[in-house]
């Protein structure tokens, strides 16, 4: 039996995020993925800008640290006039910071059957990998229709799961 004193364990944690968003009546609001404008398309349903890459990435790394939900968080700054996602990605990326932890990677993984995410991919893993202070390689961006068998499938909306590892420094 191995002396469980001599053991190292690696501080790695792991989170797990979602989001989801009907897409906005009409073209009051732009339609913000992963910090990107995609223009020709309509914005999502939300007090914010309904960014579900951002808020399902800010969840992911809020359940890693064990901390709550992005609206116990963006609730507050939303109310001050605050609506940009990336603002409330900041202040996770600081918990995250002074807790001494880093991103290891992220996954992200989005459902809908518009727009489409093909070569959409760099500028969102760019905008990201500068909010983090990370190289955008450990950055994963995939998509799918769900060939249609949900809302977002359909078009109403989309919805995004994202994973992360990070690690002490």
């Amino acid at each position: 039996m191995a002396d469980t004193a001599s053991l190292i364990i690696p501080d790695i944690r792991t989170g797990f995020g979602m989001d989801s968003h009907r897409f906005a009546a009409g073209d009051t609001k732009k339609l913000i993925l992963g910090g990107v404008e995609i223009p020709g398309e309509p914005g999502f349903e939300a007090n914010s800008d309904g960014d579900v890459v951002f808020h399902a990435l800010f969840n992911a790394v809020s359940q890693a640290l064990g901390e709550g939900s992005i609206s116990y968080f963006a609730d507050p700054l939303c109310r001050k006039g605050v609506t940009d996602s990336g603002e409330y990605l900041a202040v996770i990326r600081d918990i995250m910071g002074q807790r001494g932890y880093a991103i290891g990677n992220i996954g992200i993984m989005l459902e809908g059957s518009r727009p489409r995410i093909a070569g959409r991919e760099g500028p969102m893993k760019d905008r990201i990998a500068g909010i983090f202070t990370i190289t955008p390689d450990r950055i994963g961006i995939t998509a799918t229709s769900g060939e249609g068998l949900t809302d977002f499938g359909r078009g109403l909306g989309m919805q995004c799961f994202c994973v992360v590892t990070l690690q002490r420094k």
